[in-house]
């Protein structure tokens, strides 16, 4: 049962961190930051994010997103070692996702259904929510660090020097926290984001449900 439970939270706790994909075709998976308007800048994937988080996202009440800005550009390895800290630790933000789409029948038409559910914490909380026994706890936390160790080691690698910082306020539960994403400028791609990046649809599905967009 604690072997699972750890395979979902690194599940849900690494692929969110890989770059954004161009999505050319209908059936190509896209991101919630690419839907919707041109990436022309950095800025535009936040915009898209804003504008499609009430209607991607079944549960988005409880997580409401306050606002977002620039805050600087990654101009040394000693912001870059910064940043993978401060995106890989204990009250670093994670989620979990539930995800699922229908096509159902009726008559002539068809009716598509999409659902989409995201859970927001840190992952002291998170764990802590786990109500393992002190050994298990224990087990769970070193597995932690491993996976940190990990992320931090992939965040190096990923980013380079040039990359802006953006900060992401959110409201969970009443209270407010602060979410630190990387884009390439240029690209203008996100390709660091552990709680967004992840949320992606094939295209085709979301024209279905959102025909007018």
């Amino acid at each position: 049962m604690l072997r699972n439970l750890l395979f979902l939270l690194l599940f849900f706790s690494s692929v969110a961190t890989y770059g954004q994909v161009e999505s050319n075709t209908k059936y190509d998976n896209i991101s919630i930051y690419e839907y919707g308007l041109p990436l022309t800048s950095c800025e535009a994937n936040f915009k898209n994010l804003f504008n499609n988080w009430s209607k991607w996202i079944n549960n988005s009440d409880q997580t409401e997103l306050l606002s977002y800005k620039y805050v600087e550009t990654l101009k040394d390895s000693t912001l870059l070692d910064h940043y993978s800290e401060k995106l890989n630790n204990w009250k670093s933000l994670d989620r979990r996702v539930k995800s699922s789409f229908s096509e159902t029948g009726n008559g002539d038409a068809t009716i598509y259904t999409r659902e989409f559910f995201i859970h927001i914490s840190n992952v002291d909380d998170a764990i802590d929510k786990l109500n393992l026994n002190a050994a298990n706890n224990k087990i769970c936390r070193l597995e932690w660090k491993s996976i940190f160790k990990m992320r931090k080691k992939f965040f190096i690698n990923l980013v380079h020097i040039g990359d802006k910082v953006y900060n992401i306020r959110m409201k969970i539960n009443n209270r407010e926290y602060d979410h630190y994403v990387i884009c390439r400028p240029g690209d203008n791609k996100v390709v660091s984001d552990n709680l967004f990046l992840g949320i992606t649809v094939i295209r085709d599905r979301l024209d279905k449900v959102f025909p007018n967009e």
